[in-house]
């Protein structure tokens, strides 16, 4: 029956259907997080929810409770756009979290968001059925694919990366509204009104949609008109070309400073390979087999880290699940174009949208392009999922209603699946990574019989004679309906199963850890301090509950770890030349939990002042106890007096001065000025480096240092020459776990008062820790002990202070949590100098910044005899402007990354303020763009409406 023949009570008892549907599987799938109180966060792969926007959600609370609307965060790593989180800000289902967590606190939102997922799972098996609709398919079948849709692998796996959800709602309702405007003009507005939620919502999203949609609705004008002439092209397509600009156009005032920033201060397009290069480079991190594979279930290939076959994690394989019977109707589908009597443009425009849809798949320079030029990814496969959905609808048509059913393609495809789930069976329990799992491979045979059963019914329900079913006169009548109720119920089943594992075998999060991130040990600590100190710093902690990178935001002080694939350009500078311990990867992750209390130096020219720990007996030369309730406890760095400080004219150091030293070179040279890029100032202003150098550091060659033979291991040892002359490396062999230097004891003597500085850097190294042994002549010890990275392809460079009279030290790789085993390690680039005075981050004036009420402005004052440059730990992005005594002045870039500005001796007042690019333009645009949406609803949409209105009277 069509759509025009349907009755409202059919289509209400339709959505009701699968309503009640959608509510039997979300309440067997989400049981425990809606009804047993456990979080909705995941600890392993996927931990992006409990890492990033949990912690996003809880800042956006707090600053909205707090009065603080500005469009900077300095919650958040160095400090941040807010619009550069657009799409978990803007997503259209977070109201819920808002009004949530501002009316029962930021601890209702664990909660709330697994209430969120679910509203997006309805949104998106209504919206479905809503666009599937327009296309005039029967009831059956659109219920049936709207299930699919509802709970396919992706929405169900990347939608809980929460903001990826969001989309499988509003990209069936753009569908829906430009299929609508072929016939009806009123429907213009929506297309317009839905771009624009779009945009908003995401920028990153939007872009894929709206170029799948521009092609859909290409393919749509070419299949629905029985000639094609430009005409007709303008007739019907130009209005809603002209829809979705307007759209566009009212969301400019989020839309242009979103794109601007990802343009101009981001990190994700940053890339030196030409984007000819990167095109024709593309690969995925998995091979075809894996896609194949994970089409079967977004569980084939093993849970969480017990992946087989693929480089890639649980999340970032395919995620193209969307039921087994999907994978038994699409066959049928391309059978029935292929045999369907059609015009041959019709024909060939359905094959073309079906293998666009094939080479999106399978072409990682497509992915490349939907991607936002950045890098090939699975996560643009969301754009086909719908398709997903009309090809099940219409295949599953032609086979319940039409009868038309390829008797063998299904047999074949039969064959095949099995064949499939025999190998995966092989491969992933017999010789793979779930052998140990008995569930697991309950769950492979069970998936196995329930595609075989689907088969079965397929078969059944696509026979054309009604006689072959032998029952009573009742079976007679209803046995095509009883046969379409079990192949639901086996879909049911089979979405329902994959869906529960997906999100409850895995290593879910714990209240007794979100209780420990809201402790009131924490706002405690934080508040006494506070009250103590009005100055603007940071603060960081040696320790984590929830969040490697972002409790910032959800324990209200300003930290420097940080999380975004939209990371800044500024931070990044001074992370990479500054602080490159702090960066993983390409410096869209800063963790200071790794290096916590290991750099007192670094952390006062990032302005970090306090470090909170759970341990109560931190104290040393660098750190005092500053408070302490319950088990936490605040300690002070001595250096650090806040974000700012100030150098005289002939300490600022070139850029390049610095960059060709060593490392102990370059923390020497930064002990006494602050690095300054721009060559405008003129050459009395900057540090002779070299000359500063020689004054105070004396370099020692390795072999001075070190004793003959003496870097060895408890096994074998590799010693190599480093590509720097007099340089050398140690290389623990497989399994070994420590490194013991032999120092040479006659550098001690005529030197008691010197400091024997050593650098050097960790690589490859699959432990979390480096311990540090101090062994003394007179048999004392003593132990430091260093984070690393948590991915082996990164170094970590450290510098440490060699105690006077050691004699030797060894460096031992700690296993976590007791594990066994080591895979081999290096210690390189080993550099020692004496150097005589620790650094200090002092400049010659007093700077003092209070903290802002307002993220958005920082004020502070300055007191200097000489002119110079006071320098602010604020990142030097566009859209911050600084003045001094209410004149604006020119913005210096500083230690690569941050902000300073040239002031004059005497008393100062110092302000930065922070206006977002773009935004005010984006306003006059998005005014614009409504203006123009008032008129072409007014001057065309209507006219043509009541057009219409009368030709249907008619």
């Amino acid at each position: 029956m069509t759509e025009l023949g349907n009755s409202k009570k059919q289509y209400q008892k339709s959505v009701l259907w699968l309503l009640l549907l959608i509510t039997i599987g979300i309440l067997i799938i989400y049981f425990q997080f809606l009804f047993k109180g456990t979080p909705y966060l995941f600890w392993t792969s996927g931990s992006d929810t409990r890492d990033s926007y949990l912690m996003k959600y809880s800042g956006i609370v707090n600053k909205i409770v707090s009065g603080d609307t500005a469009l900077w965060d300095f919650h958040s790593g160095m400090g941040s756009n807010v619009l550069m989180s657009q799409s978990i800000v803007f997503d259209p289902y977070a109201i819920i979290l808002y009004v949530g967590g501002i009316i029962g606190g930021i601890q209702t939102i664990p909660f709330l968001l697994v209430i969120m997922t679910v509203l997006k799972i309805y949104g998106a098996g209504l919206t479905c059925y809503l666009f599937l609709t327009a296309l005039k398919i029967e009831e059956a079948p659109k219920i049936f694919a709207s299930i699919m849709y509802a709970f396919c692998g992706f929405l169900t796996l990347w939608g809980q990366h929460y903001f990826f959800g969001a989309y499988f709602t509003l990209m069936p309702l753009l569908l829906w509204t430009l299929e609508k405007s072929f016939t009806e003009s009123r429907y213009l507005i929506g297309v317009s009104i839905f771009t624009a939620i779009s945009c908003i919502s995401a920028v990153y999203f939007a872009y894929m949609a709206l170029i799948v949609d521009f092609i859909y609705v290409l393919l749509r004008f070419v299949i629905r008109n029985e000639k094609v002439c430009w005409k007709l092209f303008l007739k019907q397509v130009l209005p809603m070309i002209l829809a979705v600009m307007i759209g566009i156009l009212v969301s400019a005032v989020i839309l242009l400073p979103v794109v601007y920033g990802m343009l101009t201060q981001s990190t994700r397009l940053g890339t030196s390979e030409s984007l000819a290069d990167k095109l024709a480079n593309a690969e995925y991190y998995y091979d075809l087999k894996t896609t194949i594979l994970r089409m079967f279930s977004n569980n084939m290939l093993g849970v969480e880290n017990n992946l087989a076959l693929s480089a890639a994690n649980y999340y970032t394989m395919p995620c193209l699940f969307f039921s087994l019977l999907f994978l038994l109707v699409f066959p049928q589908y391309i059978a029935g174009l292929l045999r369907k009597k059609d015009f041959l443009k019709n024909k060939a425009a359905r094959i073309i949208g079906a293998a666009a849809i094939a080479l999106l798949i399978l072409s990682p320079a497509i992915s490349i392009i939907l991607n936002g030029f950045a890098e090939a990814s699975s996560r643009v496969f969301y754009c086909v999922l719908p398709f997903f959905a009309v090809f099940s609808a219409v295949g599953l048509q032609s086979i319940l209603k039409e009868k038309r059913l390829n008797v063998w393609l299904l047999l074949g495809t039969s064959i095949a699946g099995v064949m499939v789930f025999l190998y995966t069976y092989n491969r992933v329990i017999v010789n793979g990574p779930m052998a140990e799992e008995a569930w697991f491979k309950e769950f492979l045979i069970a998936d196995t019989v329930v595609f075989i059963a689907m088969a079965f019914l397929l078969w059944r329900l696509g026979k054309k004679s009604k006689g072959s079913l032998k029952a009573g006169p009742w079976w007679k009548a209803h046995g095509h309906q009883l046969l379409t109720a079990c192949l639901m119920i086996l879909l049911m089943g089979n979405v329902i199963a994959d869906s529960y594992i997906t999100n409850n075998k895995r290593d879910l999060g714990t209240q007794e850890a979100l209780d420990r991130l809201y402790s009131e040990d924490i706002e405690q600590v934080i508040a006494e301090i506070e009250k103590n100190d009005n100055s603007f710093f940071r603060m960081e902690k040696d320790f984590t509950d929830v969040s490697y990178y972002k409790e910032a935001e959800a324990q209200q002080y300003y930290g420097v770890s940080s999380y975004s694939s939209l990371g800044s350009n500024s931070s990044l500078a001074f992370y990479q030349n500054i602080w490159p311990e702090i960066a993983i990867g390409e410096g869209r992750v800063s963790l200071y939990e790794r290096i916590a209390m290991q750099n007192p130096f670094r952390e006062s020219l990032a302005g970090v002042k306090y470090i909170l720990s759970r341990n109560d007996d931190l104290e040393n030369e660098f750190y005092q106890r500053a408070a302490q309730a319950g088990e936490v406890t605040a300690y002070r760095n001595i250096l650090t007096d806040g974000i700012g400080t100030f150098h005289s004219c002939g300490t600022f150091i070139r850029p390049e001065d610095i960059q060709s030293k060593s490392l102990l070179e370059q923390l020497v040279l930064l002990g006494a000025g602050t690095v300054v890029s721009d060559s405008s100032l003129s050459e009395e202003a900057f540090l002779d480096a070299d000359q500063f150098l020689e004054d105070h550091v004396e370099r020692l060659p390795p072999d001075e240092v070190i004793a003959e033979e003496g870097i060895w291991t408890y096994g074998d040892i590799l010693i190599e020459e480093n590509s720097f002359p007099g340089m050398i490396q140690a290389v623990a062999q497989d399994n070994d776990t420590s490194i013991v230097l032999e120092i040479n004891q006659d550098i001690w003597e005529g030197n008691p008062g010197k400091n024997l500085y050593c650098s050097f850097s960790i690589g490859s190294m699959e432990s979390n820790e480096l311990q540090v042994c101090y062994t003394l002549q007179n048999g004392n010890k003593s132990y430091e002990t260093y984070k690393t990275h948590y991915f082996p392809q990164y170094n970590r460079d450290v510098i440490i202070e060699i105690p006077y009279k050691t004699q030797s030290v060894t460096f031992t790789a700690i296993q976590p949590f007791g594990e066994q085993g080591l895979g081999r390690f290096q210690l390189k680039k080993f550099a020692f100098a004496y150097i005589e005075e620790t650094p200090t981050a002092k400049g010659c004036g007093e700077v003092f910044f209070e903290k802002p009420a307002k993220d958005n402005r920082v004020t502070g004052s300055a007191v200097v005899d000489k002119a110079g440059i006071v320098s602010a730990a604020i990142p030097c992005e566009k859209g911050w402007r600084v003045y001094v005594d209410g004149e604006e002045q020119e913005t210096i870039p500083v230690n690569y990354g941050f902000s300073g500005v040239l002031i004059q001796p005497g008393a100062h007042e110092i302000e930065f303020r922070y206006e977002t690019p773009m935004l005010k333009l984006g306003a006059i645009v998005s005014g614009i763009g409504i203006g123009c949406f008032v008129l072409f609803y007014w001057l065309y949409v209507r006219k043509k409406t009541i057009i219409e209105d009368d030709h249907d009277k008619e």
